[in-house]
């Protein structure tokens, strides 16, 4: 028996919903019916105010990103103190002897 007496596979689902509604038009996101919505002159204003708000702060963060602005500060404490705060991280390399941490 050759491969070409075998029985045809059945269609799959991309084959069934494609006979059903072929994909040129097929719309994922239907639009809203004309009749259902309203065009205003501030709709479209506040989508050029948004649009420039945005276009304004990306200039923006790139300058700050390209230029930055340094904000340095130095003086001089001049009030007389009897001791001076030091903080100091150290890590001291010792063998540990604690059991509970060697059970898991």
């Amino acid at each position: 028996m050759s491969s070409f007496d075998e029985p045809a596979e059945s269609p799959g689902l991309l084959d069934k919903l494609d006979a059903i509604a072929p994909i040129r038009e097929f719309d994922a996101f239907p639009k809203v019916q004309q009749s259902y919505t309203k065009s205003t002159s501030f709709g479209g204003a506040a989508t050029i105010i948004v649009i420039l708000l945005s276009f304004l702060l990306i200039l923006n963060d790139l300058g700050e990103y390209v230029w930055g602005w340094p904000d340095t500060e130095f003086s001089v404490d001049h009030r007389m103190k009897s001791t001076l705060d030091i903080n100091l991280d150290m890590v001291i390399n010792m063998p540990c002897h604690c059991t509970y941490l060697i059970h898991s």
